[in-house]
């Protein structure tokens, strides 16, 4: 019986650093962008938007910033968190992006939100948030708009050459999110004018 206990308390001391520092934890926000004044607000001609939904491919939704390198492997440093999950910040960063946009429009988030049946519905695929090898920021979304009965699918793909920071990777990140949503807006304006000169 002694041996074993003597054996447990090998087995411990093997496993437990005594004085080890814990790591480090560094977490991360997106924001929206800073715009002085809505954009869109003479092209805007539909009172509301829905985003329906932000979905994540499965290697994203986790707590830890994603890194992937040219082998197709894709790594997680402990140390390295989003401070939310990543869906629930890039929805709010998106709609707060569309109210900036177009100034005097309601903006709901998620299934859960009542929105007026008229509004303009988004669904949006991610399917890459990541940082890549040699410093890259990437992203690539899908989505869907539908108006008035007509629907729009669409693919918005970024690159962009970041610092090595991991800051300014995430920066990278960030200015991508909002060109996407600049782009986003774009279409709305297209799909909304599309439809409302057709009525």
């Amino acid at each position: 019986m002694k041996y074993l206990l003597f054996l447990i308390a090998v087995l411990f001391a093997g496993c437990i650093q005594i004085g080890e520092k814990s790591q480090a934890q560094n977490y991360y926000l997106l924001e929206s962008q800073k715009l002085p004044e809505a954009h869109f607000s003479t092209s805007t001609n539909f009172s509301s938007i829905a985003i329906e939904s932000v979905d994540l491919a499965l290697f994203l939704d986790k707590p830890y910033v994603a890194l992937y390198n040219d082998k197709n492997q894709v790594s997680y440093p402990q140390g390295e968190r989003w401070a939310e999950p990543l869906n629930s910040n890039i929805s709010r960063v998106i709609g707060t992006n569309l109210l900036n946009s177009f100034g005097n429009i309601s903006v709901t988030t998620g299934p859960w939100e009542k929105h007026n049946k008229d509004a303009l519905k988004i669904k949006i695929k991610i399917d890459d948030f990541s940082i890549h090898t040699e410093n890259r920021a990437q992203i690539s979304i899908f989505y869907q708009l539908t108006y008035q009965g007509k629907n729009v699918t669409k693919q918005f793909h970024k690159s962009i050459i970041t610092g090595a920071s991991i800051n300014q990777q995430i920066a990278g990140l960030n200015a991508s999110l909002n060109q996407f949503c600049t782009a986003l807006s774009s279409e709305i304006v297209v799909i909304t004018s599309h439809v409302n000169n057709n009525i």
